[in-house]
């Protein structure tokens, strides 16, 4: 136990001889500096704030974009637009009655 404090007593006076400055100065400048961060933290939320409603107002104007062009596409996908038809299934007698017997 001897050495512990013996250990604890050298630490702490080499503390005192490499700090850079008193006590009370140093809680000065831990304050000071804690105030400009203060500062700087309401300047930091004001331009994210300035970020995220364009964020938003440039996803409003592209979704806006995206349904003028679902509109324009559904209303010209008529049936009297389209070029193509629609395949023809063709049913052998063969084909019928492998379906009638297959499924008892």
């Amino acid at each position: 136990m001897g050495r512990f404090l013996n250990g604890m007593y050298l630490g702490a006076g080499i503390a005192l001889l490499v700090a850079p400055m008193r006590g009370e100065d140093m809680r000065k400048l831990v304050r000071q500096r804690f105030a400009v961060l203060r500062g700087s933290l309401t300047a930091n939320e004001e331009q994210a704030g300035e970020d995220t409603r364009d964020t938003v107002k440039r996803s409003a104007q592209k979704a806006q974009r995206a349904e003028q062009q679902a509109v324009t596409a559904t209303t010209q996908d008529t049936p009297a637009n389209r070029t193509t038809t629609a395949p023809m299934l063709s049913t052998s007698p063969a084909d019928v009655n492998s379906a009638t017997h297959s499924s008892s």
